[in-house]
């Protein structure tokens, strides 16, 4: 029994850091078959419909089958585990994506470095998805305490969601590129920080 339940679980953390070597692996190769890892690959990997749709698909497949294989009085507490991985996930690819838009871009400049970064937007709309998708599966589990977190975790997506959209408003030439850059950099900033904060307890262990 025991031992299913490790396969159950190793299984689902597979599935959970699936988007990682998925997007690795793809990044890899474009860099290689192209000679280079620029930031036309990185807008080519994170602007990629199919490597979002298999990233959505993973993290899915993932908790479902935790919570399938799973006896309904540990059922709440694989809810609680599985926010805290897209929690966790959500940064952590946020942060990924940062880091791989710098090599990317090497020395340009710093609005040129934010536009590569906003121009791949699906990195900001899988993490705003699975912020969104953490809060969505344990409100049944706290509806109690729902009204205490719900605002900051909403404010949190619309800040990540609105990122993109500030960025490509006005790109035709009516709003300076390093005013959209600006914008959409601190509605970013703003929207990882309101995560970090309103969940920083998803990062210290829980003590048995």
């Amino acid at each position: 029994m025991e031992t299913k339940s490790s396969s159950i679980e190793d299984a689902s953390f597979l599935l959970f850091i699936l988007p990682i070597i998925v997007s690795g692996a793809f990044a890899t190769y474009v860099a290689v078959t192209s000679s280079a890892f620029s930031a036309e690959t990185y807008v080519a990997v994170t602007s990629n419909s199919i490597v979002f749709l298999i990233a959505v698909v993973a993290v899915c497949a993932g908790t479902l089958i935790e919570l399938y294989y799973s006896s309904p009085d540990v059922r709440s507490r694989k809810l609680d585990e599985n926010a805290r991985r897209m929690q966790r996930l959500a940064i952590v690819t946020l942060i990924l994506s940062l880091a791989a838009a710098l090599v990317a871009i090497r020395s340009a400049s710093l609005p040129v470095y934010l536009g590569t970064f906003l121009t791949g937007r699906y990195p900001i709309l899988y993490s705003a998805l699975l912020v969104f998708l953490s809060f969505l599966i344990v409100v049944p589990v706290r509806i109690r305490n729902v009204g205490k977190s719900a605002a900051p975790t909403a404010l949190s997506i619309i800040l990540l969601l609105a990122a993109p959209i500030v960025y490509f408003v006005g790109s035709g030439g009516s709003i300076a590129f390093e005013i959209r850059a600006a914008g959409a950099t601190v509605l970013l900033i703003l929207g990882l920080v309101l995560i970090i904060y309103t969940n920083r307890k998803l990062f210290e262990r829980k003590t048995v």
